[in-house]
């Protein structure tokens, strides 16, 4: 049984301008989903809630590329920097705009984490994610 990274699950640009980078792949051939609007528990315990941030992605056979923009600049405005935690893409896109996400898959998470904190690799906490799906029984 393997316990480590095994798949480059996808990567993610980050940008300030969602229609026009979609635009701009979509001119090289890219196919994009809906617009999805991730949800994520904002307190412990709390149910997911919107961060006004919407994501299109790029789906591939076994992997798929991300875009992630501020969809909702309002809602985005009342969510502190603390419950972004790292899901706060403002921090990279004061960097600069583009490749920022690459997340790997691996079949037990809590080795790899603890491996990676072991040999002083930065890297974020495991977090609980969720977005809505269309199903025949309606969005879940």
């Amino acid at each position: 049984m393997k316990k480590d990274i095994d798949i480059l699950h996808h990567v993610g640009l980050i940008t300030s301008h969602m229609n026009s980078t979609i635009e701009r792949y979509e001119k090289l051939g890219f196919s994009f989903t809906p617009l999805s609007l991730p949800s994520i528990p904002l307190r412990p315990g709390g149910e997911p809630e919107s961060l006004g941030v919407g994501n299109r992605c790029a789906i591939f056979q076994n992997n798929y590329l991300e875009v992630l923009s501020v969809v909702d600049k309002a809602r985005w405005g009342t969510i502190t920097e603390d419950q972004r935690g790292p899901y706060d893409i403002d921090k990279p896109l004061r960097r600069y705009e583009g490749l920022h996400v690459m997340h790997f898959g691996a079949e037990d998470l809590e080795i790899v984490h603890k491996r990676l904190v072991e040999q002083g690799t930065t890297c974020s906490e495991i977090k609980p994610f969720q977005r809505m799906v269309d199903t025949p029984n309606g969005k879940k």
